[in-house]
């Protein structure tokens, strides 16, 4: 089982698996189907319809219902570029990641094929969620994501004329504005 202190850890094990198999030349993993839209939502999807397991009666069926169009559409949005959908594990639970000797060893590639990358950090997040995390720390979850992104640039401000540091400047500064946006709308409702 993994202790939520070795997450950065995990990440890194996941962003080296990401990195090696997408680089050239790159396969298809396998013959299995693809974690896509349709193999997460769809009616054929890997693990089975899941607009299945809300049926009539069942709660949260109208939020799912209504959700899912939604995702469908937030997924498809997204894309499939090569940075951001590749060959995944699809099931990073902290039961498929060994850790002994200092190392972590991620097994049961038994669900693996082309995904979105982030599917495998979610996956990883998922099954912690309930535990440690209360309602008002979820809550805190797009505010925290915000508040990481302008501690890069906040690094790099006092060493100007630093290759690294004038690199952070010109290329993660931007992105962090976005969001800033955002949050400041939905904070203002």
């Amino acid at each position: 089982m993994i202790e939520p202190g070795a997450f950065a850890d995990l990440g890194a094990l996941m962003a080296e698996l990401h990195r090696r198999t997408a680089q050239p030349p790159r396969a298809k993993v396998s013959v299995r189907p693809p974690w896509d839209t349709d193999g997460m939502l769809g009616d054929r999807a890997v693990r089975g319809d899941p607009r299945r397991a809300f049926t009539p009666g069942t709660p949260g069926k109208a939020t799912m219902a209504s959700a899912f169009p939604r995702l469908d559409a937030a997924l498809r949005a997204y894309g499939a570029g090569a940075d951001r959908y590749g060959a995944i594990h699809a099931d990073f639970t902290p039961e498929n990641v060994l850790v002994g000797d200092g190392r972590m060893t991620v097994i049961d590639f038994d669900d693996s094929g082309d995904g979105y990358y982030l599917f495998d950090l979610a996956t990883a997040a998922f099954f912690c969620l309930p535990d440690p995390l209360t309602d008002e720390d979820l809550a805190m979850w797009p505010a925290l994501l915000l508040a990481r992104g302008p501690t890069c640039p906040g690094s790099a401000v006092d060493r100007p004329g630093d290759g690294t540091s004038d690199f952070i400047l010109e290329q993660v500064r931007p992105p962090v504005v976005e969001p800033a946006e955002k949050f400041a709308m939905s904070a203002a409702v």
